[in-house]
């Protein structure tokens, strides 16, 4: 639910747009690209790459890959960006299976998640430098995820 100055109700459509592929492969450039348009479009928004609520040490030897602890920080900082106005999120993480969509379900209630996959289009001729990444085709497909996170109150005729 919209409130007068704007911002979205707690009750209200968290639309996600969740970029992931393999590791390496530019889902953070793709997300912080994303992010900008976002921010071009005066759309209320926050971005986080997961990776960066996972870094910890020691690790958990029952959690390898430190899942439990990114989720829980996720839903603190979504928590805090949503206090401070944010009313869709832009995410970067590889999403193993379609199953763990649920954890991001429970870290951001109301979550309306858009799952965008990345891929490399050769990976043999573009080795993981940092200079060789382009994961998108321009401008179009990145209107294309920015629509993507319209969400309902926006683009999608309600």
């Amino acid at each position: 639910m919209e409130k007068r100055d704007g911002r979205m109700g707690a009750d209200s459509p968290v639309p996600v747009l969740l970029i992931t592929g393999p590791s390496g492969v530019g889902k953070t450039v793709v997300a912080t690209e994303a992010s900008e348009l976002l921010d071009r479009a005066r759309v209320a928004h926050a971005l986080v790459d997961i990776d960066s609520l996972r870094w910890c040490y020691p690790r958990p030897p029952h959690d390898r890959f430190r899942v439990g602890l990114a989720m829980r920080n996720l839903a603190a900082v979504w928590a805090n960006f949503r206090a401070a106005g944010a009313t869709r999120l832009v995410l970067a993480d590889v999403l193993e299976s379609r199953d763990h969509l649920e954890r991001y379900r429970a870290a951001i209630p109301g979550a309306d998640i858009v799952v965008v996959r990345s891929f490399r289009s050769n990976p043999c001729s573009a080795p993981n430098t940092g200079r060789s990444r382009q994961t998108y085709s321009g401008k179009g497909e990145l209107n294309a995820l920015q629509d993507g996170l319209a969400g309902p109150t926006q683009g999608r005729g309600n």
